[in-house]
């Protein structure tokens, strides 16, 4: 399992190159390219299996791409019980973790009891959003005996970001042999400023538009654009804190 380190990449261009790494299976277009994804944070993490699912609304969905067969089902169960952080994640827009799947049976009794008899304690799903636009979730199952870090949680933002942009931004033309055209127009775009802010969010305990807030009166009180912060940010050079009670 491969993890970031301060002399390594920058985490964004780290996540594309991962993806890249796992081989194609010739299945054409977006599809493709997020399983590689699934397969990609699955195996940075050390998850038991990660899923892409697409959520048009409250009353349907489409798994659209997945490390494994086992947590595609896992993951449809959610669905066919109406429960479970997925749903969650989408409804309130904000990631849903839960470190302890054992503690959620009287939350989602039939999403826990299937996902732990496949071997998983630990769960996280993270809003796949463009401002206030919600597209569905990345969702994360940590193996039996295991759980979420915040570095865990850190680089999962990473991959959420970019499976994002991947699904608004992935009909742009290949510029590059190494990449296919989703993964490159990923290094192209600005998304890591939702990035930065699903980070700070989750660091601060906030909602989505007070981090967004915060990222902009640091950036007015210090002069700089919203992209620089950011960047600081996710290079973990600027740490931003609650205000004084």
């Amino acid at each position: 399992m491969a993890r970031r380190t301060d002399s390594g990449p920058a985490p964004r261009q780290r996540a594309v190159a991962l993806v890249d790494l796992e081989p194609r299976d010739g299945t054409p277009g977006l599809a493709e390219t997020l399983q590689r994804l699934c397969r990609a944070v699955t195996h940075d993490l050390d998850l038991a299996g990660a899923t892409v699912t697409l959520v048009p609304d409250e009353t349907s969905h489409s798994v659209l791409a997945a490390s494994g067969e086992q947590v595609r089902r896992t993951e449809e169960r959610q669905f066919d019980a109406g429960e479970g952080p997925t749903h969650r994640a989408f409804v309130t827009g904000e990631p849903v973790v839960v470190p302890r799947l054992q503690g959620a049976g009287s939350r989602w009794p039939e999403f826990t009891q299937e996902a732990e008899s496949s071997g998983v304690s630990s769960v996280a799903s993270l809003p796949l959003c463009v401002g206030a636009a919600r597209l569905g979730s990345l969702s994360l199952y940590w193996k039996r005996g295991s759980g979420p870090t915040y570095e865990d949680l850190r680089s999962a933002l990473v991959f959420a970001d970019l499976a994002t942009e991947l699904l608004i931004d992935s009909s742009c033309s290949p510029t590059s042999e190494d990449l296919d055209p989703g993964l490159h127009s990923a290094l192209q775009t600005h998304g890591h400023i939702y990035q930065a802010q699903g980070m700070l969010m989750v660091a601060l305990g906030v909602h989505l538009p007070e981090a967004l807030a915060r990222m902009r009166a640091h950036a007015f009180a210090t002069g700089q654009d919203l992209e620089g912060v950011a960047e600081q940010i996710l290079e973990g050079e600027l740490v931003l804190t609650r205000d004084p009670p």
